[in-house]
C-alpha cells in the first residue's frame, strides 16, 4: 500500500512527480516520531490492560483519545509542512505539499489499526488481520492506476490514504465480533465526517500562499482539538491525570 502507488505514479507523470511525492513521503514520515512511539509501546502495554476487568472500556478510552488528540496534531503538522520544505528542499516540492495530510492520516490510521485489533490478537484470530490488509492492498493497487493518472501526486497519496481506511475499518469491524468494545460509534461517526468535510475543503483551496496556508490549516487544527473538549469526551482535569501520572 506503500509503495505501489510511485510505479503507477511513475507510468503515468514523470520522474520529477515520482521524486516530488517521495520528498513529501519523507516529510510526512517526522510525524512518525509521534506515532511509532505509541505504537511501540501499545503491544505490551494493551496486553497489561487486557488484564483488567473494565479492560474493553479502557480500549474504547484510550483509542479515542488517540483519535482525536493526533488528528488535530496532524493538522498542525501540516500547517507548517510548507516552512519545512523550503528549508530543507527547493520550492519546486511545493507542488506536492498538500498531499502531506493525506500521508500523515495513513500513519495515524496505521496506529489506529493496531488498538483497534485488539479484540483479534487476544482471541487469536489474527486471521482477519491478514484479510484485511490483503484485501486493502489489492484495492490500493487497483484505484492508484485511475487515480495517478487524472490526480498525479494527489492521486497517489489518495490511493493508499484509502486503503488504510478500509484495513482498518475492515479489521475494526472483525474485532468488535470476537471483542466487543464500548465506542462511542456516534461520535466517532460525526467527528469522522466533520475531518472528511474539512479535509476536502483544504485540498480545494490548497495554493502556494505560505501564510495563507497556515492560518488556515492551523484554525482546523485548534477546531479538532477544541470538538472534543465541547462535547465530554475529553477533559481538562484528563489531562492533568495524564501529566500527574507521568511525574
Amino acid at each position: 500500500m506503500n509503495s505501489a502507488n510511485r510505479f503507477v505514479l511513475n507510468a503515468y507523470t514523470s520522474l520529477e512527480s515520482t521524486g516530488i511525492f517521495s520528498m513529501m513521503y519523507s516529510v510526512s514520515n517526522i510525524f512518525l516520531l509521534i506515532t511509532s512511539s505509541i505504537h511501540l509501546a501499545w503491544l505490551p502495554y494493551s496486553m497489561n490492560i487486557a488484564k483488567q476487568e473494565d479492560a474493553q472500556a479502557v480500549f474504547a478510552r484510550i483509542t479515542t483519545l488517540l483519535f482525536v488528540l493526533l488528528i488535530p496534531l496532524a493538522f498542525l503538522f501540516w500547517s507548517v509542512a510548507d516552512i519545512i520544505i523550503l528549508l530543507f528542499s527547493k520550492p519546486i516540492y511545493l507542488q506536492g505539499e498538500n498531499t502531506i495530510i493525506l500521508l500523515v492520516l495513513q500513519q495515524i490510521l496505521n496506529l489506529i489499526y493496531y488498538c483497534v485489533s485488539i479484540g483479534l490478537t487476544l482471541k487469536e484470530k489474527t486471521i482477519y488481520i491478514t484479510i484485511g490488509y490483503s484485501v486493502a492492498a489489492i484495492i490500493t493497487v487497483l484505484i492508484s492506476f485511475p487515480l495517478c493518472k487524472f490526480w498525479g501526486i494527489l492521486g497517489a497519496a489518495l490511493s493508499s490514504c484509502i486503503g488504510y481506511v478500509v484495513s482498518t475499518s475492515y479489521i475494526a469491524l472483525k474485532s468488535q465480533q470476537f471483542y466487543p468494545i464500548p465506542y462511542n460509534k456516534k461520535f466517532l461517526f460525526i467527528y469522522s465526517f466533520i475531518l472528511m468535510i474539512i479535509l476536502v475543503i483544504s485540498l480545494l483551496i490548497s495554493n502556494t500562499n505560505i501564510i495563507y496556508n497556515f492560518i488556515f490549516r492551523f484554525i482546523a487544527g485548534c477546531l479538532f482539538l477544541i470538538i472534543p473538549f465541547i462535547v465530554n469526551i475529553i477533559s481538562v482535569s484528563d489531562i492533568k491525570n495524564i501529566l500527574k501520572k507521568k511525574q
